[in-house]
């Protein structure tokens, strides 16, 4: 009938039988490949579309209900799919898993749908409906008596030391005179620097130990040992890498080895001191999320959606244990270096006012671990409701608002530099899709393109063209640069290309295999 839809409902997560669940969201990830490659075929129709997420047990709300932490991870992918793409609106709504509240759900589900009043996140527990929200919490900064309480002990640093977090609370432990540290880095290559880096410190003797683990199958082990030479630890600190290549993708360029990388790097080490802890039963575990989880991203996707699943699983230890399990959700912590400045040509949600100290990290830690209760913290300089309704959207943009794609064409702006027309083929392909996607005629080599009117939200688009034209792996990196031109990006792209010698033994290869017949080419591959 040619009639495309104006909302579509993603219920595989609701349809998944319990024992499937259980697996669903370890690598590889089945529910939110599936959820993005629905996005990607959904937005190819060019139109609004409200997409709704349906989630069984992924949210928290009581505190006592049963509770999937694996399919938390669908919470990121429904910040960041607006993010990316402005004509697909996007909420999550999570349901009561029991063979009992079946009807009641089906009747609330199509309630929902129907309604043109769009929460982002909601549940139903028990026939109620609840929405998430935010609320400020006032924290008073501890007596001296408190604060003498509270950093005594032996303390466990575990994780990946290449975070600025983790830094930080190292740092800060040593510096406490009756704290006692030891630091577990799972990951090897920052080793010789991370020790270099706390021997540096004036105070280090307050380090009883400095372990590393090749992986974290060998986590739980080290813990041990740990505690039978240090003692029972009064409160772990769990770290993990912050956004890289290897983590963050857009959701068009994500691979499995994104998904796969997040997961060993922040889910795979969580679980083991969940294991440790059980025995061990420190005063409180205090485990590293990100912002992402609040905020999303553009090129966040994977990235937010782990951070969710740490928030659930921290909620889901909090039911299991007697330790007091704490995430918190932190911004870009100032590592020294030149911090990124937000604007369109950033990938994910960038703003240099609420960059945190060092200083600041370790003093909210603190006032958070001095409430005494257990959950999930965002720890923001600037207002959070501020931020979230600049960056979260629940329905669509009309089409074309700011999606990019095909507009009507313009003369080249006034740039600081001259007009360059391309020379070689992979110039004049990039310069034909530029111009085409920014509705510029007559772009040169050397503009730059964000001068030209690009934003990160374009770039993803633009690099899906530049896929489907070039046979090379081409990343957002390519074209969200320091020199963002088609002169620069045509440079990379040359070194990967196939040279004309291969081509030809490719073509000889193909014209080979054609002569074959099947059983000849399965021999030829069996021997290989």
């Amino acid at each position: 009938r040619d009639a495309l839809p104006s909302q579509i409902v993603f219920l595989w997560s609701a349809s998944l039988p319990a024992e499937s669940r259980d697996q669903s969201l370890r690598a590889p990830y089945q529910l939110v490949e599936q959820l993005a490659s629905l996005v990607q075929t959904v937005a190819q129709l060019s139109r609004e579309i409200q997409l709704s997420i349906i989630t069984l047990a992924a949210l928290e709300v009581f505190g006592t209900e049963p509770i999937d932490w694996q399919q938390a991870a669908l919470q990121g992918l429904n910040l960041v799919i607006p993010q990316e793409y402005p004509q697909l609106g996007c909420r999550l709504i999570d349901l009561q898993p029991s063979a009992d509240s079946a009807p009641q759900n089906a009747r609330q589900l199509w309630q929902e749908l129907q309604t043109s009043n769009f929460e982002k996140t909601i549940a139903y527990r028990n026939g109620r409906r609840w929405q998430l929200e935010y609320s400020p919490v006032r924290l008073e900064a501890a007596s001296h008596n408190q604060l003498a309480t509270q950093r005594k002990g032996t303390f466990f640093v575990v994780g990946d030391l290449s975070s600025e977090i983790g830094k930080a609370w190292a740092m800060a432990l040593l510096q406490e005179p009756a704290a006692k540290l030891v630091v577990i880095n799972t990951n090897p290559e920052v080793s010789e620097q991370l020790l270099t880096f706390l021997k540096n410190s004036p105070t280090h003797d307050n380090v009883a130990e400095l372990l590393s683990v090749d992986s974290s199958d060998q986590l739980v082990e080290v813990l041990q040992e740990a505690q039978s030479v240090f003692g029972a630890p009064t409160g772990l600190f769990v770290c993990s890498p912050t956004t890289n290549e290897q983590s963050a993708a857009p959701l068009a360029l994500l691979k499995q080895q994104n998904w796969d990388y997040n997961y060993q790097s922040k889910i795979a080490a969580l679980e083991k001191v969940a294991e440790f802890v059980v025995e061990a039963s420190p005063r409180f575990v205090c485990v590293q999320s990100s912002m992402s989880a609040v905020l999303g991203g553009i090129g966040f996707g994977a990235y937010a959606a782990t951070n969710h699943q740490i928030d659930g699983l921290v909620s889901l230890q909090n039911r299991r244990q007697l330790s007091r399990w704490v995430s918190i959700h932190w911004d870009l912590v100032d590592s020294g270096q030149e911090v990124s400045h937000a604007g369109e040509n950033q990938v994910g949600v960038v703003e240099e006012d609420v960059v945190l100290s060092a200083d600041e990290v370790w003093e909210a830690t603190g006032r958070i671990l001095q409430l005494e209760t257990s959950g999930q913290y965002t720890v923001s300089r600037t207002p959070l409701a501020g931020r979230i309704t600049k960056w979260v959207r629940v329905s669509p943009y009309e089409t074309g608002d700011r999606t990019g794609g095909i507009r009507k064409s313009h003369a080249r702006p006034n740039l600081n530099n001259e007009y360059v027309q391309p020379t070689t083929k992979v110039q004049q392909t990039i310069v034909s899709i530029w111009e085409e996607m920014l509705g510029i005629e007559g772009i040169g080599i050397h503009d730059n393109f964000f001068a030209l009117g690009g934003h990160s939200l374009l770039a993803i688009q633009v690099i899906g063209r530049l896929r489907e034209a070039l046979p090379v792996e081409i990343e957002l990196r390519h074209l969200v640069s320091d020199d963002p031109t088609p002169a620069r990006i045509a440079q990379l792209l040359e070194a990967e290309l196939p040279q004309p010698e291969q081509l030809d033994a490719m073509s000889e290869l193909v014209a080979e295999i054609e002569t074959m017949s099947s059983a000849e080419v399965r021999a030829q591959l069996e021997e290989k």
